[in-house]
């Protein structure tokens, strides 16, 4: 894995056409500076847990995701996944010096759920990424069912979305943007 000042390994997928980087991150404490579930397994589970419980955090990785060129083997279109609030720079990208990997983030997926449990979370990654748009993630209430309209998604208990967007917007490079997707639904993107 990679961090905020050295690179790691780009994994190549898909005949060389995607690769990633494993960046490391961390889990943003689950409420008033708690953090549940953490610790790692020593070995592999004979079962998947039932529980929240049951399940260990082991270590929080973001990743950085280039869809490459067939042609020239160029970065197409950049994306940045983190599905948990991490204080920085932890899941920040390293600085790239290589020529193959100088490309703007198009599309940055963060994390909402917990964000204020960070500081500085959106608002120092989106400064260091520079993104065209954020997609926001992992905000809707996953401990229950999704409602049939998706008008009726609930966010996760205690959380302020409005407040989330307010960090967050003051942030945005001026030429991006940002959307909150409800689970299932389509976002175009184009390179």
């Amino acid at each position: 894995m990679g961090s905020a000042t050295n690179p790691g390994q780009w994994i190549e997928v898909s005949d060389g056409r995607i690769r990633f980087m494993a960046l490391q991150s961390e889990h943003a404490p689950h409420l008033l500076g708690l953090k549940m579930y953490g610790g790692t397994y020593n070995k592999n589970l004979e079962n998947l847990p039932r529980r929240a419980g049951g399940w260990r955090e082991g270590q929080t990785l973001s990743y950085l995701i280039d869809f490459l060129d067939q042609r020239d083997g160029s970065i197409a279109y950049r994306l940045y996944y983190q599905d948990a609030a991490s204080t920085p720079p932890l899941g920040f990208p390293p600085p790239f010096t290589g020529p193959n990997d100088q490309h703007r983030v198009d599309l940055a997926l963060l994390c909402v759920a917990n964000y204020d449990e960070v500081d500085h979370y959106p608002t120092a990654i989106v400064a260091h990424l520079q993104p065209r748009r954020v997609a926001l993630i992992h905000w809707e209430d996953f401990f229950s069912r999704l409602p049939d309209d998706p008008q009726d998604l609930q966010p996760v208990p205690l959380l302020n979305i409005g407040k989330f967007v307010k960090r967050l917007a003051p942030a945005l490079p001026q030429d991006a943007d940002y959307v909150l997707p409800t689970p299932g639904s389509w976002i175009e993107v184009a390179p």
